[in-house]
């Protein structure tokens, strides 16, 4: 075992993962504080929280359902990949207007700027599926 092997075993199997449990730790103990405590950080955390699970469910909804209809499609027959087509082009057009749905009640709920990073987020979905249509026609 060379040297840059045994560095990278090294921070890989100790360094890493202690890392990541301190910051966890960290965390969680910054939360405990700022959730108990009435302070402006309790509403930075929901903001936080509502941003990045917006974010994480834009990101890993495509993801998912990639990986499913792989699996789907690797062992259905014609016509059921053919709905499964369907399926995916209605969904590819609904979930952006869902997420303009939920901007619009966040809005209305007094979450101006979770609205709104909701809404570009929608904006940014309704704009790549234009594209996506648009190099698909040339």
């Amino acid at each position: 075992m060379t040297r840059l092997e045994f560095l990278q075993t090294l921070w890989y199997k100790l360094f890493k993962p202690l890392l990541l449990f301190v910051t966890v730790c960290f965390c969680l103990f910054f939360l405990r504080n700022a959730v108990f405590e009435n302070s402006i950080e309790r509403f930075l955390i929901v903001g936080t929280a509502v941003y990045l699970g917006v974010g994480l469910v834009i990101y890993f909804i495509p993801i998912f359902f990639n990986r499913l209809q792989d699996e789907v499609f690797s062992r259905a027959s014609q016509s059921v990949k053919m709905r499964l087509r369907q399926i995916n082009r209605v969904y590819d057009v609904m979930i952006p207007f869902v997420y303009l749905i939920l901007a619009y009640f966040l809005w209305i709920n007094e979450y101006h700027s979770v609205s709104v990073t909701t809404a570009v987020g929608a904006v940014y979905l309704i704009w790549r599926l234009f594209i996506s249509k648009r190099n698909k026609q040339t």
